[in-house]
């Protein structure tokens, strides 16, 4: 049987799949069963998310959520529950986290300035004039995979090995993600008036 056929099979299976075949697909990590699971539930789950959160935290968090499930599909125990209720609740705690680490981020980086962290292993970040909306609204307009590396390694304070095991990935990866997206941060904070980032 060609591959596109196995394919269209497995697509079809998850559209009538119950909860737990759903569940049972994504644990063998079958891509149509997430496929799937995001058709049925994103709306939801964005609804979840600015009924907690607010409008500004949707794309974000429901990226988190899908990805969560995708990462960890065991978690969703068919027995507790239905698949909406188990999203709506990782999604509501996803939400809160999300709020509580801005509220954390802007306390700490209005505290000290609105200055980036220094990072030796990098390069030297230092940005001046930059108010802190300014520099939330430049990180979010990078790619997620270059924007969470920084958060974790600049406001979180991890070092790059822990951010590549957190996220799962090689220090290689992660170290040239930092670098593209301070290049892109850079630029894009140099028409808001910061210093050059060495």
């Amino acid at each position: 049987m060609a591959d596109a056929e196995v394919a269209r099979l497995a697509k079809d299976r998850v559209l009538t799949a119950s909860d737990a075949e759903l569940a049972s697909a994504l644990c063998a990590h079958e891509l149509p069963a997430l496929e799937e699971a995001f058709r049925r539930h994103a709306t939801r789950v964005a609804d979840t998310v600015r009924r907690t959160a607010g409008g500004y935290y949707v794309d974000d968090v429901v990226q988190d959520v899908f990805l969560s499930l995708w990462r960890a599909p065991g978690r969703f125990r068919p027995d507790r529950g239905s698949l909406a209720a188990y999203l709506v609740m990782l999604t509501r705690t996803r939400a809160i986290d999300a709020v509580r680490t801005d509220q954390a981020w802007q306390r700490r980086h209005l505290k000290h300035g609105n200055q980036l962290r220094r990072c030796a292993d990098v390069e030297d970040v230092v940005m001046a004039g930059v108010s802190a909306g300014e520099l939330r609204t430049a990180l979010r307009a990078l790619p997620m995979t270059e924007r969470v590396a920084i958060e974790l390694a600049f406001f979180g304070g991890y070092t790059y090995r822990e951010v590549a095991t957190q996220l799962g990935e090689p220090e290689g990866t992660i170290k040239s993600r930092i670098r593209s997206g301070l290049r892109r941060l850079e630029a894009a904070l140099r028409g808001l008036g910061a210093a050059e980032i060495a």
